[in-house]
């Protein structure tokens, strides 16, 4: 399971193309394939209100998005299963891993680096969740030594 398919629309609308892929695992969708096929059916009816409505742009946006998902059909897939994946989480299990994505975006605090140099470490230390995963691998080897 990979995202992929996000690395094709800029940052700031990756966010907005993930909803458009959990609306349907929400409305109670259950396979990838299917997923997919609702992605594309509800984009592309979206599309023919927008262009009905005057509203070129985002009909132009949803049928690029549409394109897109027949051009890269396999990392649509992936993207698909990867949100029937997070669905099926527990809340607490989903704010585990958005803590741990959001550690390893963040950098090592002081504290953190001083007491992994005080453990005796000198490697490169990559980001507090790196860092956090140090402390606990010394820990837990200073235990059993």
């Amino acid at each position: 399971m990979s995202h992929a398919f996000l690395n094709h629309f800029e940052p700031r609308q990756r966010g907005h193309i993930a909803n458009i892929f959990l609306d349907p695992v929400r409305r109670g969708e259950t396979e990838p394939h299917r997923t997919v096929s609702a992605v594309r059916h509800d984009l592309l009816k979206q599309s023919v209100k927008c262009r009905w409505r005057g509203n070129l742009e985002i009909a132009r946006r949803n049928e690029h998005v549409v394109s897109l998902i027949d051009a890269y059909f396999d990392e649509a897939l992936d993207l698909a299963r990867y949100y029937l994946w997070w669905e099926r989480l527990s809340a607490e299990e989903q704010r585990r891993i958005k803590a741990e994505r959001w550690m390893a975006q963040q950098p090592a605090t002081d504290k953190q680096i001083n007491y992994l140099r005080a453990l005796g470490y000198a490697g490169e230390i990559e980001s507090n969740l790196h860092a956090s995963e140090l402390i606990d691998k010394r820990l837990k080897e200073r235990t059993f030594v």
